[in-house]
């Protein structure tokens, strides 16, 4: 996400931020389902600059994480029911041909262990990304993505996941052709959609994917409250045949707050949990949150 406020803005939140670690003010909703888990971090977090999104290969027990300036980390895991433990490893650059690059959007292909990467800006795409941090090719768009009119080139492939079903699944930021904030879709590249409602929030925005055990989608979305402040949903977005490519997919709502610093955009799935990580943007601490459903 770039800033969308004045520099004076970016003055004052640089001011009040520095340096803090993202603190919940209050929760809005939370499902009954939802539980935390608690997350030791042993380097990982203090490594990372502007992380845009998280994805956990289950083989290698390895974290991968992207930045908006193309910054390639990775952290290794260890799980148990209870809690995740994270210790920091590498970090290096994402290797490609572009004059520059925004990475957004990152997930993995369980079957083949091959990360995927979405971007937004000048070569706005998904493309193969290797273990290494290289880009070599892309994936074919669907015509309704490829002829797609976006609200600008910083809200293109905010986010991407891979589900056994559908294959791989991306959304925009915010809506293509000019609809309504609220009136949200989920995309695969075979060109299949599920539409769903997003939150009425101002500058409401998707901001990562992760296919469930169950074969659905947990959705993650940001909106910025003021200049210190966000609203941050976690959602399940039911997809399936009876609303694929037609009807609104109903959805449940499994955590919402307000958060100072929280600006959240990134989320994977490790084993039956799902670990979140906010973009402090060079002004606040990066942070990871990690929650579970019953």
């Amino acid at each position: 996400m770039k800033n969308v406020f004045s520099t004076l803005s970016i003055f004052v939140i640089t001011a009040l931020l520095s340096g803090c670690v993202p603190t919940e003010k209050s929760v809005i909703k939370k499902s009954a389902n939802y539980l935390e888990v608690e997350v030791t971090d042993n380097g990982c977090a203090q490594n990372l600059s502007e992380a845009s999104d998280l994805a956990y290969d289950d083989t290698k027990q390895i974290l991968y994480i992207i930045g908006d300036k193309g910054d390639f980390y990775q952290c290794s895991v260890k799980a148990t029911k209870d809690m995740i433990t994270l210790d920091y490893i590498s970090s290096t650059s994402i290797s490609h041909n572009f004059s520059s690059i925004d990475a957004e959007g990152l997930t993995i292909n369980p079957e083949t262990g091959e990360l995927i990467i979405s971007t937004e800006g000048t070569n706005a795409n998904i493309y193969p990304l290797t273990s290494e941090g290289g880009i070599n090719g892309s994936y074919d768009l669907p015509n309704v993505l490829k002829n797609a009119t976006f609200n600008s080139t910083n809200t293109i492939f905010e986010a991407v996941s891979y589900d056994n079903n559908f294959g791989i699944l991306t959304a925009a930021e915010q809506p293509i052709n000019k609809k309504a904030l609220t009136d949200q879709t989920i995309y695969s590249l075979d060109g299949d959609s599920w539409n769903f409602a997003a939150e009425d929030y101002s500058q409401s925005s998707v901001t990562a994917l992760e296919s469930t055990n169950d074969g659905n989608v947990i959705v993650l979305e940001r909106a910025q409250s003021n200049t210190t402040d966000f609203y941050i949903t976690l959602k399940k977005v039911f997809i399936n045949d009876e609303c694929k490519n037609k009807n609104i997919c109903n959805n449940e709502i499994i955590y919402q707050a307000l958060w100072e610093g929280g600006n959240f955009e990134g989320i994977t799935k490790i084993n039956d949990a799902y670990l979140l990580i906010n973009d402090g943007q060079g002004q606040v601490d990066a942070l990871f949150k990690a929650f579970k459903i019953k």
